[in-house]
């Protein structure tokens, strides 16, 4: 059995979205104008065995992620996402190396569902599609939505037998993810996204000296489908009549990474250094809406390891910058006065702020008894651009 997790999350000021986990489920979610801040309670574990057969080694690892996303005044949010996550690897021995294969599988759901209690009223539920578009039909009064979907995978890796030398790695992913809403029999929209991943990677280990240097791309694409309904037939209801691809979202992802520590002495340490360039384009059409931008990060991070009898302290600091060179924007086609022009204006400055961060954590391993393992980590964060500050705490049991 592998680690078990708990952790307690704070989400401040979270606006335009009561729909949990958004990168999974983006552009379909649920908003409203009013927000507020959001907790969180996350509850993870994940397992799995291995098998050797000569010179073949067989893997199956499961992985299960559950969370609960709730606010105690209006609008409440009350969200329970399930994801679960299964990796079958094979891995082939070579002289100086060895060659695997994942394939990996995973099952997503969400209930979403939000209420108010005040007798002054509530405000207008709208559901997203992108870029601040939305279907008068479905705006109003549902406030109940339901997410389903799977994803796939396959990698293929290549790694040395010691830990020296050249790895290489390569792989697809896939995702498909409906949104249901309310009594409507049909999909409302359907998320489609693919993946492609490859890098390369150096890996040094001679006495108490290690080093690692990455690169790794990506290239992300995600489409909406949405559906077109009719409801002139009130006895018969809302009718699913089409579907349109009107949604896009496309970036790529290039990472750089090197480490250097020494461990052994009186601590161990590590200090590292990273680079990022990512650009993105997403886009509606009908009404036709863009925005694009670019950005650059650099990174440092130092992290100290030490054992305190049968404790072992973790700490870590980093320090980040990042640069937006090139941004645009055009959604002439909507009201400056709307509630969505001020989402989209808020939400693209937040893309494409520069500014300057800082993060730091503090982590302690401890034995519970001969099979069990316990960790308690915290954390902190504050980046000066967006005004965006972080604060992290988590349990977690290791069997």
């Amino acid at each position: 059995m592998g680690p078990r997790l708990y952790n307690n999350v704070d989400r401040y000021e979270v606006r335009f979205n009561e729909t949990a986990d958004y990168a999974t489920v983006y552009p379909y979610v649920m908003a409203d104008t009013v927000g507020g801040d959001l907790k969180e309670e996350v509850y993870a574990f994940s397992g799995g065995l291995a098998k050797p057969f000569g010179r073949f080694h067989l893997g199956l690892n499961a992985g299960f992620n559950g969370k609960q996303t709730y606010r105690d005044r209006d609008p409440r949010i009350k969200s329970i996402s399930s994801d679960i996550t299964l990796s079958l690897s094979a891995v082939r021995e070579l002289d100086k190396y060895v060659l695997g294969l994942n394939l990996d599988g995973r099952k997503y759901n969400q209930e979403n569902g939000l209420e108010f209690v005040s007798e002054l009223g509530s405000p207008l539920v709208y559901h997203d599609a992108g870029l601040g578009v939305y279907n008068d039909l479905l705006a109003g009064t549902r406030t109940d939505a339901r997410f389903g979907g799977f994803g796939y995978g396959v990698a293929l890796q290549l790694a040395p037998r010691q830990y020296k030398g050249w790895t290489a790695h390569v792989g697809f992913r896939g995702l498909n993810i409906n949104k249901e809403l309310g009594t409507i029999r049909d999909y409302v929209g359907e998320i489609r996204e693919q993946a492609v991943e490859g890098g390369i990677a150096y890996l040094y280990q001679q006495g108490r000296q290690h080093f690692i240097a990455r690169a790794d791309v990506s290239r992300v694409k995600r489409q909406g489908a949405e559906a077109k309904f009719n409801n002139q037939d009130a006895q018969v209801g809302i009718i699913k009549i089409s579907e349109d691809i009107r949604y896009s979202n496309a970036y790529t992802k290039f990472n750089l990474r090197a480490v250097y520590g020494q461990t052994g002495g009186f601590a161990d340490w590590f200090i590292g250094i990273r680079g990022n360039y990512g650009d993105h384009l997403e886009q509606y059409a009908d009404p036709d809406r863009v925005q694009s931008y670019t950005y650059i990060n650099a990174g440092l991070d130092l992290t100290g390891r030490k054992q305190l009898g049968k404790v072992q302290l973790a700490v870590h600091l980093g320090l980040s910058r990042q640069q937006n060179p090139d941004a645009a924007s055009d959604w002439d086609n909507i009201n400056t006065a709307s509630a969505q022009y001020g989402m989209l204006e808020r939400n693209f400055a937040f893309l494409t702020v520069s500014g300057t961060g800082y993060n730091g954590s503090v982590r302690a391993d401890f034995p519970i008894n001969q099979n069990i393992a316990g960790f308690i980590q915290a954390g902190a964060g504050y980046d000066n651009g967006p005004a965006k500050r972080d604060y992290q705490a988590m349990l977690g049991l290791r069997f």
